[in-house]
């Protein structure tokens, strides 16, 4: 069953700020997870959204990225500087990303694209994407107790080379980030088309979007042809 990316979705997860650029909170009993940071320029919309959610920004424990893309880290930077004590899991290709300017530089420009949130920084703070500490360089295997619940990491090469899937079994939820929900062949040319020539809501440069599309059918193609079949009756997110 699909349901809108907003508001209280299970009795432990949330979907801040809006069903457009999502960011999730899981409640464990003794920690709390935030993954992905969505876009820098809903900064101030992720933190106001973390304080409704579990009360105290302090209480945010941890915030697990699942991939490098400026539309998924982009309010990292900004909620390390707000939040005391948050540590920040990603990929360790990640943390070699963020220490070239060229490529911030490149985060900061697409991000400015996003000319639909530019009224949303009443306060005119610094929202630009600056390099932040990655406290865990997470890999396949790796499992977080959160009290009551787990999380495990899985390495899920394909939209991008750092991509991660967080699972947590107890409540059988798995957050793919974007490794899910790939299109093959002419599908995929015609979604490209879609999304560039008619739509117009893509902002990563064409290329590299066509690119790792590309890659992640690859991915799914092999996995399909090692005989995996994905479950069937588990949440995903």
């Amino acid at each position: 069953m699909k349901r809108l990316a907003q508001g209280k979705i299970h009795e432990r997860i949330s979907a801040i700020p809006n069903a457009w650029y999502p960011a999730y909170i899981i409640r464990g009993n003794e920690k709390n997870m935030m993954i992905d940071a969505g876009v820098n320029l809903l900064g101030p919309q992720y933190l106001a959204s973390i304080k409704e959610t579990i009360g105290d920004a302090r209480l945010l424990h941890y915030l697990f990225l699942t991939h490098s893309h400026y539309d998924h880290i982009g309010s990292a930077s900004y909620l390390k500087r707000h939040v005391p004590g948050l540590k920040v899991g990603a990929h360790e290709r990640l943390a070699g990303l963020l220490r070239k300017p060229s490529v911030l530089e490149m985060m900061n420009r697409l991000s400015g694209n996003h000319v639909e949130l530019s009224g949303q920084n009443a306060a005119n703070e610094d929202l630009t994407m600056h390099p932040f500490e990655i406290s865990f360089h997470l890999k396949q295997g790796d499992e977080f107790n959160l009290g009551g619940l787990t999380c495990r990491v899985y390495e899920t090469p394909g939209h991008t080379r750092d991509s991660l899937a967080f699972y947590f079994p107890e409540i059988e939820t798995l957050f793919p980030g974007e490794s899910c929900g790939v299109v093959q062949g002419e599908a995929g040319r015609n979604m490209a088309h879609q999304e560039y020539d008619i739509k117009g809501g893509i902002f990563q440069e064409r290329t590299a979007y066509i690119t790792n599309l590309a890659a992640q059918v690859s991915h799914i193609a092999g996995i399909q042809g090692q005989g995996v079949k994905p479950e069937t009756n588990e949440r995903i997110l």
